[in-house]
């Protein structure tokens, strides 16, 4: 079993500043997955289908910096509720993190053609 705590146990408070412009409160509920490696594997974003680990930095950011396309300049280091955050400019060193399309389409195909009539 995961030491992670269910999403639905996080509370809005520990989430902590928003990524990109720092501010704090109920507003800091938008998640952004970044393209790169966390440096703390197992504490990021991952996918089922094509077998990415949950490795994937994430950020958070407010209503406002969504609204304004406004990037992270910071990303969450580690468990989300432990309000730590790393410079996005660090993750530059660390790997890239992305889907494989290749799998995507093939599990998309393949429930095209076992969906019942």
């Amino acid at each position: 079993m995961s030491s992670q705590p269910e999403l639905e146990a996080i509370r809005p408070e520990a989430i902590g500043p928003c990524c990109a412009c720092g501010q704090a409160g109920p507003s800091v509920r938008n998640f952004v997955f970044l393209e790169r490696k966390t440096p703390y594997a197992g504490t990021g974003w991952g996918c089922l289908v094509c077998d990415l680990p949950a490795d994937g930095a994430v950020a958070v950011i407010c209503d406002r910096c969504a609204a304004a396309n406004t990037p992270p300049v910071t990303a969450i280091a580690g468990p989300i509720q432990s309000g730590r955050r790393i410079p996005v400019a660090e993750l530059i060193a660390m790997p890239y993190h992305r889907h494989d399309h290749h799998q995507h389409q093939a599990a998309y195909l393949s429930r095209e053609f076992t969906r019942p009539n």
